[in-house]
């Protein structure tokens, strides 16, 4: 902080992901979350007259917008357009440094005897996690935009056919024997991949 007395930063709580809140520490050691649970959260400035923290965060997919919150914990939006951007500091006089962040997630593949890579990518944020045991289909999860508040998990023919949503939740993996995809939302769901 500007006086010294504070550090501001965003706290992942996972190294998976960049979800995050916006948490003050004092000299005593005392951490006081101002503004908790944003879908993605990066960049991070003190206000120069230290009565605000200015961060860039998404509450959903992941386009920033740059919003301000106090250290009563009241927040504010501040500037938001069409792409992410990211804050990286403000100065003494107020003005700001952003930059304008433009990022996809492509889910490529290529099979045995392939020469060439086939897009299977499905919105904006195509994280793939697991091939099924035949390498017939992908299992992956959309968490930017395109998936709105919560991330959805999709499987795919590698062929190219449409993706199938198959529900909320990150991180799907197949069983063993192919007949289901578990991921977690926080908790574990499993989803079948036929009836059922």
């Amino acid at each position: 902080s500007p006086s010294g007395n504070q550090v501001a930063f965003i706290d992942h709580a996972s190294s998976l992901d960049n979800a995050g809140s916006v948490v003050v520490v004092g000299r005593d050691g005392r951490k006081t979350i101002l503004a908790p649970d944003y879908l993605a959260a990066e960049g991070l400035a003190w206000r120069p007259s230290g009565d605000e923290i200015w961060y860039s965060a998404a509450k959903s997919g992941t386009r920033y917008d740059l919003r301000a919150v106090t250290l009563k914990g009241k927040e504010r939006l501040i500037y938001s357009q069409s792409s992410s951007m990211v804050l990286h500091d403000i100065a003494k006089d107020g003005r700001i440094l952003v930059s304008d962040s433009r990022i996809r997630v492509k889910l490529l593949f290529r099979g045995p005897g392939e020469s060439r890579d086939r897009d299977l990518s499905w919105l904006d944020w195509s994280l793939v996690t697991s091939l099924s045991p035949d390498g017939k289909w992908a299992a992956f999860a959309e968490s930017g935009d395109g998936a709105g508040e919560q991330s959805q998990v999709y499987v795919r023919e590698t062929t190219g056919k449409p993706a199938v949503r198959l529900g909320p939740g990150g991180d799907p993996n197949f069983s063993p024997d192919g007949r289901f995809v578990v991921a977690a939302d926080p908790n574990l769901s499993i989803y079948p991949l036929g009836t059922g």
